[in-house]
């Protein structure tokens, strides 16, 4: 996940969830400030032609994805989370968890620049219709159904009736 945020306490290339290594997979968290050259670390600027807002830069984006991923970087998908991405679903984490890597770039701000929609996603993806203060939370969402879905057989043999997402079901304890 390559994310823009506040440093923490903690270092976010070392830092894994607690369960998150599913079959020899994990979760790395990067900071795209760590890719500024400035000495306030700064990863976003005014729109271009005026405007409200602030867009992130690509040349720190485009830097942290090279460092990344390097020459894998046209074969892993590029995911960007934003509002105007299409909806995630379940059948979107079944899709997502058939690859073995995805890379996801938390947006932030007014967006992104541009060149970054252009040059290095290959998809967005919208969490729902109401507004947080970044990606991140949309990253977290992502990856905890993206990890279940590499993990439980949604379709298994042993449970003959489908599960319906948002369905509801009487369901009781035993006495």
């Amino acid at each position: 996940c390559v994310a823009d945020h506040q440093p923490r306490d903690w270092t976010p290339d070392q830092e894994r969830l607690p369960w998150a290594e599913i079959e020899g997979r994990r979760v790395r968290v990067h900071n795209i400030r760590d890719y500024t050259h400035d000495r306030h670390h700064m990863t976003d600027d005014t729109p271009y032609g005026g405007g409200g807002g602030m867009v992130m830069k690509p040349e720190p984006v485009f830097e942290a994805v090279e460092a990344v991923l390097g020459t894998a970087a046209r074969s892993v998908p590029m995911i960007l989370l934003t509002p105007q991405g299409r909806v995630f679903t379940q059948r979107v984490a079944e899709e997502l968890s058939r690859y073995e890597r995805i890379a996801l770039l938390c947006g932030r701000y007014e967006g992104v620049d541009e060149r970054i929609r252009e040059y290095l996603v290959t998809d967005e993806i919208s969490v729902g219709d109401y507004v947080l203060s970044g990606g991140e939370i949309a990253a977290m969402a992502l990856i905890v159904v993206v990890l279940i879905a590499w993990r439980v057989p949604w379709r298994s043999p042993l449970e003959p009736q489908e599960y319906r997402f948002g369905e509801r079901r009487e369901t009781g304890a035993r006495p």
